[in-house]
């Protein structure tokens, strides 16, 4: 887990913290490639979907001058920070990192699906794990340097992805999500593909907002309305909650998802089958046995005693002696 007990606060939100918002884009080439070649006019081609989230950035950036903002491009291949420009400063503001960071982050987005437009395989999916270490790290950076104005800094996190879910990545996007619960990281999600069930239990442990447009075309009102709020607005606003999460989990052995399986009661492995040995701390089982009893089918006077007014048997009492 990351050691942060600075960035831990169990003060409420305050409108004078300083915010960080750490925007996770899917850029799967062949997921929007396909979404390109769609004529039916209710998806969501690229350029459109970038124009949606330039705006949505260039509103929150005009919210406060101290919100700072960084932004992670994830695809099956990598993930790469779109913005800020340099990694080399402690804060990156608005103001140190250019005037126009949304015109840089289209910039840098063309070059990366230019780079990586025949790269990705057709059936991966995106590295939702990676993109999140790389945000919650950014977050722990921000959130333990020094700052002259004072004040703790209220990170989180907003994925939005196309992709579906990948079993095989079950543990490591666990594992970020319990840091980011740690850390005091909220952990958004919006959906414009399949259902996740990563970021529904992402927005569930950490306090976050699930949202799945049903109408992805019209993707910033959507931000607008439901992601813009920081921490200390969602307090007076009736913000949209979960009726429901898929809290299913996925199997240490063979990836898969399942609603009911085994668990290890040392490291807590998820098994789809009984085992001897837990395959990921060696721990040895200890099947439970049925004990056999020997006794004698043959009524006894010790045990049951009749009587001539009534042909069944009667229970024992001590009191009968």
């Amino acid at each position: 887990g990351l050691h942060c007990a600075r960035s831990m606060s169990t003060a409420p939100p305050s409108e004078d913290d300083p915010s960080l918002l750490i925007v996770v884009l899917d850029v799967h080439p062949v997921l929007w490639g396909g979404k390109a070649l769609d004529a039916s006019g209710s998806s969501l081609d690229p350029s459109t979907f970038m124009e949606h989230v330039q705006l949505f950035l260039n509103a929150y950036l005009m919210l406060s001058p101290q919100n700072m903002l960084a932004v992670i491009a994830s695809n099956p291949n990598e993930c790469v920070y779109l913005y800020p420009p340099s990694l080399s400063s402690g804060t990156s503001t608005m103001s140190t990192e250019g005037a126009n960071p949304a015109s840089h982050i289209i910039e840098k987005y063309h070059q990366l699906g230019d780079s990586n437009s025949t790269t990705s395989p057709e059936g991966s999916s995106t590295n939702l794990s990676a993109a999140l270490s790389l945000a919650l790290c950014y977050a722990h950076r921000i959130g333990n340097a020094p700052r002259p104005s004072g004040g703790v800094v209220r990170s989180r996190v907003l994925a939005i992805q196309m992709g579906h879910d990948t079993s095989a990545q079950y543990i490591a996007v666990m594992n970020c999500i319990f840091s980011a619960q740690r850390q005091g990281t909220i952990v958004d999600g919006c959906v414009l593909g399949q259902p996740s069930m990563f970021l529904q239990q992402a927005a569930a442990l950490t306090g976050g907002i699930y949202l799945a447009p049903s109408s992805p075309h019209a993707l910033a009102p959507y931000l607008m309305h439901s992601f813009l709020p920081d921490l200390h607005a969602r307090r007076f606003l009736k913000i949209p909650r979960q009726l429901a999460v898929d809290y299913r989990a996925s199997c240490f052995c063979h990836k898969t998802t399942l609603a009911i399986g085994y668990v290890c009661s040392v490291c807590l492995s998820i098994f789809c089958k009984t085992a001897m040995t837990c395959s990921t701390c060696g721990t040895k089982f200890a099947l439970p046995t049925i004990p056999i009893r020997k006794y004698d089918a043959s009524p006894s006077l010790e045990h049951v005693r009749t009587t001539n007014k009534s042909p069944h048997c009667q229970p024992f009492h001590d009191d009968d002696v």
